[in-house]
């Protein structure tokens, strides 16, 4: 009786001691690196809610359905002022100032600003204006801005204006016009570190040259060649772009048509006059157009960029086709 307990009890320890072999091989890792593995989940979640967690001088908005966010995400910093508040963006180089009667009452997204009672609502698209950055080509492009308030290296600062935008509550109409009213006070306030001095140009007398028809939509040549050159020459295109080449160097820009000079009889000498708004190499001129034969054109600096060559000066082109 005595040797069967034995050899049991001999088994028992057996299977015990492969048991404990076997739960050896699937925690082959000593407890100490367990605890550190642990240690790191923690460590990468706590990293990871510090990323999301707001920035602790934010300018924060509490939504109508209690949800708590930033007045404007990464892209920008709003600081308030003894005046209202300062936005910059575009890493600094510019800024806006907003009175402080805009208090919890805007919200900014990238370079948009939106009516926060609408924007809560969403009705996002209710954007009371947005600052774009565009090239010579781009400028034009739809939707035509309203103003091009600044300039910065090769780019045009532009502002899109609300595509008509009216909400259907009365109370969001109300709090939304009462807004866009004070916007063209509010982009007065624009500074760029580059163009300081810059004075903005309302475009509001500008539509896109691609949905209308334009005696500009040709060929101009040179009429007297200038400064040793050989040919000097640009091309109007129906999309709203333009070529410039002179000696073989050609450069892209675009163009907005003037919208009184739809309505215009050429034929009328009291009628010539600005029929086009250019933006070529980083300069801005306005195009006049005089029905005569041969069919002239002159330019004229709107802007020119310090220490820039005016590239049309007081030259005259003809019409090639």
């Amino acid at each position: 009786m005595k040797r069967t307990l034995f050899i049991y009890a001999a088994v028992c320890l057996l299977v015990c001691g492969l048991t404990a072999c076997g739960d050896s091989n699937e925690n082959s890792q000593p407890a100490a690196a367990q605890s550190g593995a642990a240690d790191q989940s923690t460590s990468e979640q706590s990293k990871a809610d510090s990323a999301e967690a707001p920035d602790p001088d934010a300018i924060m908005l509490t939504l109508h359905d209690g949800a708590v966010v930033p007045i404007t995400d990464k892209s920008s910093v709003l600081r308030e002022t003894e005046d209202g508040y300062l936005w910059n963006f575009h890493d600094g180089d510019c800024s806006i100032s907003f009175p402080k009667s805009w208090e919890s009452r805007f919200i900014i997204r990238g370079t948009t600003v939106y009516s926060l009672m609408c924007f809560e609502r969403a009705e996002a698209a209710s954007s009371l204006f947005t600052i774009e950055f565009r090239n010579a080509e781009e400028v034009a492009a739809s939707p035509v801005p309203s103003q091009i308030i600044g300039f910065i290296d090769d780019t045009y600062i532009c502002v899109v204006d609300s595509s008509g935008f009216e909400p259907e509550n009365a109370v969001l109409r109300r709090e939304y016009r009462m807004l866009a009213n004070e916007c063209s006070g509010i982009l007065q306030t624009f500074e760029c570190t580059q163009n300081s001095i810059f004075n903005p140009i309302a475009l509001n007398d500008y539509m896109s040259a691609t949905s209308c028809e334009s005696p500009l939509h040709k060929t101009w040549k040179i009429q007297t060649a200038r400064n040793g050159k050989l040919e000097e020459q640009i091309r109007f295109h129906s999309d709203g772009t333009l070529t410039y080449s002179s000696d073989g160097t050609t450069l892209k820009g675009s163009w907005l048509v003037n919208v009184y000079s739809l309505t215009y009889d050429w034929t009328q000498q009291s009628n010539w006059g600005a029929a086009a708004i250019v933006f070529l190499d980083n300069k801005i001129y306005e195009a006049t157009y005089y029905e005569t034969r041969p069919q002239r054109l002159d330019f004229s600096a709107v802007f020119l960029p310090d220490n820039s060559q005016d590239l049309f000066g007081s030259s005259t082109y003809t019409a090639v086709d």
